[in-house]
């Protein structure tokens, strides 16, 4: 990479891909999520009014049958990534799916991300599955997680928050809506 090249780390769910509300859809065809209308929080089995091992069963369940991955990209966000490319920069795509060690179902999920970003056509340089995402040198990066903003902050990457409901505790400076205006403010400097 050249000097004026940037590295921007993205993660995928509920930045490129509406991976809540795939859940929630998934989650009301199985009956389980009552009267709630989205997810605001990162228990949703809390706000549907069941167990966690029921709304797993739903979620690994989806991951089996491919339902989970299989929704497209959030309209806009290719279009932004493009632009980034475009530009001469490195998109590293950084997402916590299918790791950490937690769950039987971890290669299953890495496959389906791949396939997912290949027929998508996602643009990016890399792709990383890391729960740990501030190990990896980013000169930008947007995120959903609160948690992961903070950490990768103290990397010194520039980290801009997803809004999302679950991470309106958080005050941080750089908040954005859609990952168009994140590639906005990246292009813009």
């Amino acid at each position: 990479m050249d000097g004026s090249q940037l590295v921007v780390g993205v993660d995928i769910d509920d930045v490129l891909y509406d991976w809540s509300g795939q859940a929630h859809q998934l989650t009301v065809q199985a009956g389980l999520a009552g009267s709630v209308q989205a997810v605001t929080s990162w228990a949703p089995h809390q706000e549907y009014g069941c167990t966690a091992e029921q709304w797993w069963s739903v979620i690994e369940g989806c991951i089996h049958d491919g339902r989970l991955f299989g929704a497209p990209p959030i309209d806009g966000a290719l279009e932004a990534l493009d632009r980034l490319r475009s530009a001469g920069h490195h998109i590293h795509l950084v997402t916590a799916r299918g790791s950490g060690g937690f769950s039987p179902y971890e290669a299953a999920v890495q496959e389906q991300t791949h396939a997912w970003v290949s027929r998508h056509g996602v643009p990016h340089d890399e792709l990383t599955f890391t729960a740990d995402k501030a190990l990896v040198r980013t000169d930008y990066f947007v995120d959903d997680s609160a948690e992961n903003v903070v950490a990768i902050r103290r990397t010194g990457s520039r980290v801009y928050l997803m809004d999302r409901p679950w991470n309106a505790h958080l005050d941080h400076p750089d908040r954005v809506q859609h990952v168009r205006e994140f590639a906005a403010a990246v292009l813009a400097g």
